[in-house]
């Protein structure tokens, strides 16, 4: 009974301290269209306007979400539902009402961005990230294994699937660093306890954060 009793104690400072350290601000965008590999740019851009973001490792910068102009199509649709989220710290949270009302330039597009709604993070018992990069692993198995054992070291409890397309195939991903492309995969993280939940939120799995990567949400 003790050891219940703890497990929920800890579990709720946990989901109290991620609450008051951690949130998502969602930035409404306007534009035409952007392409889909856009994470490099986007970074570039909002680094620019808010340097210290170059020092912070806890920094998330997700992709804009948008529609295909097309069904083989390269470039996203701005519409009324795209955002750009950024997840950081809110100890961070004076910095980014700096990118409020302000204009990127995306390559040879530019979008502006409105003013910020916070959204704090809250636990789900199913995780995805649209794309996970980890070093050395471009191999759909042998990537899931990684990613699990990258679990087990941050002791959550959940299992790891990759994403596949409606063919079956591995929903393999790519995020491109000036002229080098980063091979990723899309990930499930199912059967998490509320705790382990906003962890990973956190922690996320492999490296990339502010290009959009190993970023999870419900």
């Amino acid at each position: 009974m003790t050891i219940f009793l703890d497990r929920i104690s800890e579990e709720r400072d946990c989901y109290r301290s991620c609450s008051e350290e951690f949130g998502d601000y969602l930035f409404p965008v306007e534009g035409q269209s952007i392409g889909v590999d856009h994470a490099h740019p986007l970074y570039g851009g909002i680094s620019q306007i808010i340097p210290e973001f170059h020092e912070s490792n806890s920094i998330g910068i997700f992709g804009i979400n948008g529609k295909l102009s097309g069904a083989y199509s390269k470039r996203l649709n701005i519409d009324v539902d795209s955002v750009l989220k950024i997840r950081l710290p809110l100890d961070l949270s004076r910095s980014i009402y700096k990118l409020a009302g302000k204009t990127l330039q995306i390559h040879q597009d530019k979008i502006y961005l409105g003013i910020p709604e916070l959204e704090l993070i809250v636990p789900s018992q199913n995780l995805e990230a649209r794309i996970v990069t980890i070093k050395g692993f471009q191999d759909a198995s042998s990537f899931e294994t990684a990613a699990q054992n990258h679990l087990d070291r941050l002791e959550i409890v959940g299992k790891v699937r990759v994403l596949t397309r409606s063919d079956g195939q591995p929903r393999c991903r790519t995020v491109k660093i000036h002229k080098k492309k980063v091979v990723g995969f899309g990930v499930r993280v199912e059967g998490l306890s509320n705790r382990d939940s906003l962890i990973l939120q956190h922690q996320g799995i492999g490296g990339r954060r502010k290009l959009g990567c190993g970023l999870f949400a419900p």
